[in-house]
């Protein structure tokens, strides 16, 4: 659940960036052509995607090897979840200053340096928020990754409810402890992460 999770919400999240990148200058139509379908998507009841998801996978042969996999799992959370990082990125590629924009582009610098440089400092607030939303929703998401999970694949949030209905107590309180900390890793890696370069950086500085 862990890995399939962040392996989403990290593809999920660069994709909406490259889409709310290309839409900056776009017009107020166009966008929300582009915008449409991912809403759409997110207002549709969970069981109809994953419906949609094995159709199309038993009936395109290209895609059959779907169904047995886990990125059929990614494809419905990110079919589900996908419209939130791409909103959030579009308002906040477009509200980006101009100025310091206009001063990189002057830099002799290649455009990724640039965009490293400039872009993800003022980005990165709403690129961890994406991240973070995806990877949230999508690791305690139920009803669609029920349908669509491949044969000998369980993933956490479906064991949580089974065991909710079928399971004791104690065990339903381990699975949701065990919930909760996957939940809490990526932030607690970041603070952990942030914590130690923090740390190195100081004593740099004192040597």
């Amino acid at each position: 659940t862990l890995g399939v999770g962040a392996c989403t919400a990290t593809w999920v999240t660069a994709a909406a960036l490259l889409t709310a990148t290309a839409l900056r200058e776009a017009s107020r139509a166009r966008r929300a052509l582009c915008l449409a379908p991912a809403v759409l998507c997110a207002a549709t009841p969970a069981p109809l995607l994953g419906i949609a998801v094995l159709t199309v996978g038993s009936a395109w042969g290209p895609l059959t090897w779907l169904r047995d996999s886990a990125a059929a799992v990614s494809l419905i959370w990110a079919l589900r979840f996908g419209a939130w990082p791409l909103l959030a990125l579009t308002f906040s590629v477009r509200r980006l200053p101009r100025s310091p924009l206009w001063a990189a582009a002057l830099t002799p610098r290649t455009a990724p340096a640039r965009w490293l440089r400039v872009h993800a400092p003022l980005l990165l607030p709403a690129l961890a928020l994406s991240w973070g939303l995806v990877y949230a929703l999508a690791v305690a998401e139920y009803e669609a990754t029920l349908l669509v999970s491949p044969p000998g694949q369980t993933y956490l949030a479906v064991t949580v409810v089974n065991e909710a209905h079928y399971g004791q107590g104690h065990v339903l309180v381990g699975f949701v402890a065990l919930q909760l900390l996957v939940l809490a890793a990526p932030a607690l890696t970041a603070g952990v992460g942030l914590w130690a370069w923090r740390r190195v950086a100081r004593w740099r500085k004192h040597t």
